[in-house]
């Protein structure tokens, strides 16, 4: 997976909307949606962010390690 891929996808586990993660990193929803589709890369101060909120590493979330290790168990959770 690639960390567009990681974005959407620890959103979706965590059960949240792109106008969540956006207020979270303090931006407009339509500046995070270029994010999680690849158009503009984030910070690495928002990275840190999204990693704390998501409780997970940085790497996890840029694609260098598995962000889970079944992805099966998030099939099916799609939104915006």
């Amino acid at each position: 997976m690639n960390y567009k891929q990681n974005l959407k996808l620890a959103r979706v586990i965590k059960g949240k909307i792109q106008a969540d993660i956006a207020s979270i990193l303090g931006m407009q929803t339509a500046q995070y949606q270029r994010y999680e589709s690849g158009l503009r890369q984030l910070s690495i101060e928002d990275y840190k962010t999204l990693a704390d909120y998501y409780n997970c590493t940085i790497d996890q979330l840029c694609g260098r390690n598995p962000y889970i290790e079944n992805q099966e168990a998030a099939e099916g959770k799609d939104e915006e």
